[in-house]
């Protein structure tokens, strides 16, 4: 073997591809050879500043870069499988050992999230490591079972690619390396030109295809270089246990080795780590005094972990460092790393990730994944509602825009209808058909029902079971026809490359035209998009790099951060569980001990690729506040230095003030600055850092904003009256146009006075700005207001066959006839849940029914006058009604009033004709002492219109009125000792109820304690604040003269109430 192969060797920070390039770099052509893309850009960029002008630049590749270079300049050979094909080769094999009963002791893993790609994995691992299918070295009769499994799954996978003539990723590489080796290779030149020369960098020999190109390089003739991290010292023969064998084979082989070791320049803190850190010593152990280079900080995780990496690259930017010299490492891609992302680029700062996001994360994909489910999720509305909403769907039917797509969501969500296509269709129909109370217009209703209609149309097609090319085109229709192919052309374009390789698999194994059904497709394109990754932009200049410790082998920077340091990352748990299974006394096997030391080899190649500082960053807490442990080899780093030493390089923030006062080097984004400049205002008194923050045009107009709201604040203090920012209102023309909509010509309910008296603000919110509450309700939540509304249906339909039928004897038999009448039959293609959901209904109405034929009996019997059901439903004040409005006091301050009363029962008395007037309760009913305080005044008000406009002179007057509660209570009477002083202080009390109404006084002051656990605009209302300010509004000192009378059953027989 010539002298001219060498063989470079020392630790990872003696700069070997440093030491490298200044030897080759100046001469022209040759093959360069590196682990990653990483390295591959850097020293590319290197050989071309080094590289005599005129001379052939060197051609760099990585790993990766060789296979494909290879297979490019080969006509004939396997098919390259893309992910997708690979992974329904994978399918079929899995399907096929599982049919034939091989794989019995998986069978019930192989569907577990996340088990099919370990098996994949693992089965890369056995391609790359070239263990030949037919062996019986694994899956013989005396291994494991699930092991025997996994390799029959592996050797049936192996015959599908072979059946198809094909390679995946890791099959590549193998077929690569045997076909270079039988003399073909990257860039040949004709015999006659002299070899080229090969360097190879961080050099591993960890797999067949490795050596083989070694192979090949050594055959060509020319020099060789390799560039291996390893050490001849037995104190640190563990970290190098693969590497040492790898350097004993290329010795054998005739090399020649030049050890080095870390060059002087480096800092002294880097340099004495590197030495000391996983050596064993036969006395102490030994240490590093000096840290210069070297920083560890401890903060929180999550967006602390982010302030602190940003807080370091500025810090190295504004000291004049490229952004290329900044290098930031994670020991796995995981939310940390995205989160660090994140504050680095709200910060400002040029932030380039190297990972890849999957497929799925794409909006456009997103959006017709969440269309492909609708058949599966029995077209739940909510999922409806969620797809017209979503920004990416833009489907080019007429009429059919934005705004239309965002009124018809708001239409669906509103119906009662909670999934399949023809219930929702016909609860769309049922709103067109039902009278208008004008919050939802009709031709609102009727666009939404004809868009509704088209999407069905679109999506219903996809049910069927079809073959896998034909689920492919329904899908690609529905793309178009949702608008999806313009706004996320490329991302689609990647999904059908996907799904079309996946249908070539399957028609070149025979199974093309077998049905599929639509769920099957679903969830294998799901599992798809999931492993498809997006390939990341290309990084622009002077990017700062965030990638993970495998993806920046044999990268170098000037300054490296390593991030996310918890218990786990470094090393990683798979590496330390084979010696947690060791029994007592028992050695580790070398298969144990090698793959723990490449995880040291790691941790030391992080240090080596360093060149100026090293900054070590570990979580202290996660984001709920509970402490986290350290990576093991960083607390193996820690004890390496002297306390001194670790006192001047090692920071611990155990938590981040909220606004930063005491970090303002963390305030990196202009919000922060402004939270934090408030702070040191408000809790300090340090005004300075507001006053410089308020002359720059950048900050002046949010801070003015928050001034406003710091007044706003000032006037809500305990010991101020009610203003402007708690709903009473100050702005003259605010006040002329509540006066000019809710004045003498505005018809009230009594409803609207019970809920001003309740909380003003809620009358505010709902009758003055119209504000509609978001109904979120499920499918299986109980619908109190419709039930009320049937009930109150039914017992009118009821007690009119009463007296059609000249009140049978057995009166109960008439209740089904009743409800029949009112419910009406059930649809004909009602699912399974709406005939439960109907017949739990019927059965409470029905046990409501029960409870009123009893409480009935009571009522009739109860002595006295009997009563007769006269009126039900009747109503007064509104244009579907014969009775006008209700007025109240005269001129300006007319107060007009409408209403619908629930019963209207007369009594003929010695002393004449008397009425009552009953309303339904199925929930709680009022108490005596809310209706004499004037806060349910309904009842009251609505006898004041039976009496004046329904009856007139055909009753003396009012015997009572009372409130029904259908549960238990049944019938409770108030009665008036002087109705006419009742009328006149209730008159007076509804005139002055209303003039704060026009007045404009909608203060935030509610009767209701807890009301801000359930009140509809909770969300928009202050309450908490006005209670813990300790303000209340005076309230009206009202006592109305009225008595409770309770029915029989409360009293007992025969007894009397006074």
């Amino acid at each position: 073997m010539a002298a001219h192969h060498r063989l470079w060797t020392g630790p990872p920070g003696a700069a070997l591809r440093d030491c490298l390039l200044a030897e080759l770099g100046g001469e022209p052509g040759g093959f360069w050879i590196v682990p990653t893309p990483l390295a591959r850009d850097q020293v590319a960029r290197e050989l071309a500043i080094r590289t005599r002008a005129g001379g052939k630049e060197p051609r760099v590749y990585s790993w990766d870069d060789l296979w494909r270079e290879i297979f490019s300049r080969v006509s004939q050979g396997p098919s390259w499988l893309s992910e997708s094909a690979a992974r329904a080769v994978f399918r079929e094999a899995v399907s096929q050992v599982h049919n034939q009963g091989l794989i019995r002791s998986i069978d019930a893993a192989i569907d577990w999230p996340g088990y099919r790609r370990r098996l994949r994995d693992r089965i890369r691992a056995w391609t790359i490591a070239e263990l030949p299918p037919r062996t019986r070295a694994i899956g013989s009769g005396d291994s494991d079972p699930i092991e025997a499994a996994e390799w029959t799954t592996y050797v049936r996978y192996r015959e599908l690619l072979a059946r198809l003539g094909a390679e995946d990723d890791a099959g590549i590489s193998v077929w690569a390396s045997k076909h270079l080796v039988r003399g073909d290779r990257p860039g040949a030149r004709a015999r006659s030109n002299p070899p080229e020369s090969w360097t190879f960098l961080e050099y591993e020999g960890s797999t067949p295809a490795h050596l083989r190109v070694l192979e090949h390089a050594l055959r060509r003739g020319g020099p060789v270089q390799v560039a291996l991290t390893c050490e001849s010292d037995p104190a640190i023969g563990e970290v190098y246990l693969a590497a040492a064998s790898v350097r004993a084979r290329l010795l054998d082989q005739g090399f020649v080795e030049t050890e080095m070791s870390c060059p002087g320049e480096r800092p002294a803190g880097l340099r004495s780590m590197e030495h000391v850190l996983f050596r064993d010593s036969p006395g102490s152990e030994p240490t590093v005094s000096d840290p210069q280079g070297l920083a560890v900080f401890g903060v929180p995780q999550g967006e602390g972990m982010g302030r602190l990496v940003a807080r370091q690259v500025r810090v190295l930017l504004q000291a004049g460092l490229p952004g290329e010299e900044i290098l930031i490492l994670f020991r796995k891609w995981s939310e940390q790393a995205d989160r660090v992302v994140e504050v680095l680029r709200s910060w400002g700062l040029n932030a380039h990730a190297d990972e890849r996001a999957s497929l799925q994360a794409e909006p456009a994909v997103s959006a017709l994944r969440m269309a492909a489910h609708l058949p599966l999720q029995d077209w739940e509305t909510e999922q409806v509602v969620r797809l017209l909403r979503n920004g990416q769907v833009r489907p080019a039917w007429p009429n059919c825009d934005r705004l239309a797509l965002a009124s018809a969501a708001s239409v669906i969500k509103a119906t009662s209808a909670f999934r399949g296509r023809q219930q929702l269709l016909r609860e769309l129909d049922r709103a067109l058909q039902q009278p208008r109370d004008q919050r939802t217009p009709l031709e609102r209703i009727r666009q939404a029902r004809e868009l509704v209609e088209q999407l069905f149309g679109l999506l219903g097609p996809m049910e069927q079971a079809r073959p896998w090319s034909g689920h492919v085109a329904q899908l690609r229709q529905v793309a178009r026809g949702l608008g999806l192919d313009a706004a996320g052309a490329t991302c689609l374009d990647t999904l059908w490359d996907s799904l079309d390789d996946h249908a070539l698999v399957l028609d070149r194994l025979g199974r093309g035209v077998e049905l599929v059904a639509w769920s099957d497709f679903v969830a294998e394109m799901d599992a798809i998009v999931a492993e498809i990754p997006i390939d990341p932009t290309t990084s622009a200049p002077g990017s700062i790099r965030i990638t993970t410790v495998d993806r920046a082998a044999g990268a170098r920077a000037d300054h490296v951060v390593l991030a996310g340091l918890e218990e786990g990352s470094f090393p990683e748990r798979g590496s330390i569980e084979p010696f947690l299974a060791l029994r007592t006394g028992e050695a580790p096997d070398r298969s144990c001990r090698t793959a723990y030391g490449q995880e040291m080899c790691r941790f030391l190649g992080v240090l080596g690729a360093a060149g100026s500082s090293l900054t070590l960053i570990y979580p202290t807490t996660d984001d709920k506040g509970q402490e986290l442990l350290r990576a093991g080899f960083l607390d193996h780093f820690l004890g390496r230095l002297t306390p001194e030493a670790l006192g001047a390089c090692h920071t611990v923030y155990s938590r981040f003030h909220p606004a930063l006062i005491d970090l303002g080097e963390m305030a990196g984004t202009p919000a922060d600055a402004r939270i934090r400049a408030a702070a040191l205002a408000s809790e300090q008194g340090d005004n300075r850092e507001l006053s410089r923050l308020a002359r720059n045009p950048l900050h002046r107009h949010v801070l003015e904003g928050t001034a406003a709201a710091l007044r706003v604040l000032q006037r809500r203090l305990r010991g101020t009256p009610f203003g402007e920012f708690e709903g009473v209102l100050s702005d003259p023309t605010a006040i002329g146009l509540v006066k000019s909509d809710l004045g003498a010509t505005f018809c009230y309910s009594p409803s609207q006075i019970e809920t001003y008296i309740a909380c003003p603000f809620h009358f505010f919110s709902r009758v003055v700005l119209k504000l509609k509450p978001l109904e979120e309700s499920d499918e299986l939540d109980e619908n109190f207001t419709t039930r009320g509304s049937v009930i109150h249906d039914i017992l009118e339909k009821f007690e009119v066959l009463i007296k059609e039928r000249g009140s049978p004897e057995n009166i109960g038999d008439l209740v089904p006839a009743a409800i029949d009448q009112v419910s009406g039959r059930e649809p004909a293609e009602a699912s399974d849940l709406e005939v439960g959901l109907r017949t739990m209904e019927r059965r409470r109405i029905e046990r409501i029914m029960a409870f009123y034929l009893a409480q009935r009996e009571d009522y009739e019997n109860q002595g006295g006058p009997r009563p007769v059901p006269h009126l039900f439903e009747e109503g007064f004040g509104s244009n579907d009604t014969s009775y006008p409005m209700l007025e109240i006091g005269g001129g300006d301050r007319v107060v007009k009033l409408r209403g619908r009363i629930d019963r209207i029962d007369l009594l003929e008395t010695p002393s004449g004709r008397l009425f009552r007037v009953i309303d339904y309760k199925t929930g709680s009913v009022p108490s005596l002492a809310e209706v004499k305080r004037g806060e349910m005044l309904q009842l009251l008000l609505y006898a004041m219109a039976v009496e004046k406009l329904i009856l007139g002179n055909d009753a003396a007057g009012p015997a009572g009125v009372g409130y029904w509660g259908l549960r238990e209570e049944g019938y409770k009477e108030l009665t008036f000792p002087d109705w006419q002083h009742v009328k006149e202080e209730l008159e007076a009390h509804v005139l002055g109820v209303v003039d704060r109404i026009r007045d404009g006084v909608f203060a935030v002051d509610s009767r209701k304690a807890g009301c801000e656990s359930y009140c509809d605009f909770r969300s928009i209302c202050r309450i908490r604040q006005v209670r813990l300010a300790g303000k209340r509004r005076a309230e009206d000192d009202l006592q109305l003269s009225i008595q409770s009378r309770r029915g029989r059953s409360e009293r007992g027989e025969g007894g009397t109430t006074p």
